[in-house]
């Protein structure tokens, strides 16, 4: 009886996973905001799915050498002007806090990559990132909450 209501209710999920590109379609109306929120996923998911293996590990590295750092300077920059820090208190906040947040961005994200390729089905992908992205935010809060850095004359 239990493996009959799994598997009917796994079965209506896939259905709802592939209706059609219509928002309000049969699937949409059962399941609401949930059915929506799935088609979303898919349609994000099949944008960036990942194909093959080099060209993963090619936009793994790219996003940690150009992407990773890039925001990183461009979030503590903006972070420290925002709390009132001079130019020289920005570089200064940039010396100290880049490369180790970088470092940290290489031990967390290929990681997350890996898990998030590996295991996680492509239409849940975005949502897991995301979740990821979620606690790396927290780390890079605290970062840039650190006391403020001297400038150097």
């Amino acid at each position: 009886m239990m493996y009959t209501q799994i598997s009917k209710t796994s079965r209506e999920l896939s259905k709802c996973r592939h209706f059609s590109s219509s928002v309000g379609g049969a699937c949409g109306n059962k399941v609401g905001f949930i059915g929506w929120y799935l088609q979303m996923l898919d349609t994000a998911a099949d944008l960036t799915a990942q194909r093959d293996v080099v060209s993963t590990l090619k936009k793994i590295a790219l996003g940690q050498i150009l992407y990773g750092p890039t925001i990183f300077a461009i979030f503590f920059s903006i972070n420290a002007a925002a709390q009132g820090e001079s130019s020289s208190e920005i570089v200064a906040r940039l010396k100290r806090d880049l490369v180790r947040t970088a470092v940290n961005g290489l031990m967390y994200w290929p990681i997350c990559d890996f898990i998030t390729f590996k295991f996680v089905p492509v239409h849940l992908q975005p949502f897991v990132v995301n979740a990821f992205s979620y606690v790396w935010n927290i780390y890079l809060t605290y970062i840039a909450s650190q006391q403020k850095v001297a400038a150097s004359a």
